[in-house]
């Protein structure tokens, strides 16, 4: 998952890689309850850009 953003005149990027294969499944057992998929974080970056004139 990429993320980025301008704010205040600077740009945000953050990188998130997960594992694909889920660490945890609950949920599911009741036909009105999905399942749901819990995924481990695998990494995590963040930068600041600033232009330079």
């Amino acid at each position: 998952m990429n993320n980025y953003w301008v704010e205040n005149d600077l740009m945000h990027v953050e990188f998130i890689s997960f594992h694909t294969t889920p660490l945890t499944i609950s949920g599911g057992n009741l036909p009105d309850l999905p399942e749901v998929k819990s995924f481990a974080l695998k990494s995590y970056q963040k930068a600041t850009l600033k232009k330079r004139n």
